[in-house]
């Protein structure tokens, strides 16, 4: 599969799991890039689509390879947007637990049923 073709899977699962907007200011800009959210020269997964987001050029080149949690509290992202962070909180999480995001994700899956919730953002 060449790089490109691989690229535009990433891009169609990531607007179906986020929809067409940036993770960061939710601008709905019509040439959204692709993410690290844990950039890969800091070890972030390359093409996990758990450590993939969909941000507009402005805020990916704000962000460029800074921690996630520091670009966040520069330009007051937190609290507007729970998703991202959501996301964030479950790849520390499993790193910290030495497993994988996907186990991490299906565990709360399995937690929400069982207490009568319906869904589970991914």
């Amino acid at each position: 599969m060449s790089s490109y073709s691989k690229k535009s899977c990433i891009r169609e699962i990531l607007i179906k799991r986020d929809g067409e907007k940036c993770a960061y200011c939710n601008s709905l800009e019509k040439d959204l890039t692709i993410d690290h959210i844990i950039p890969t020269s800091k070890k972030g997964s390359r093409y996990g689509r758990y450590n993939l987001v969909l941000a507009c050029q402005l805020c990916n080149c704000k962000k460029g390879n800074t921690k996630i949690q520091s670009f966040l509290n520069k330009n007051n992202i937190g609290a507007r947007n729970k998703t991202i962070l959501k996301q964030i909180e479950r790849i520390r999480r499993a790193k910290n637990e030495g497993r994988e995001v996907k186990e991490v994700i299906i565990e709360e899956i399995r937690k929400n049923k069982s207490m009568g919730l319906q869904r589970c953002a991914l």
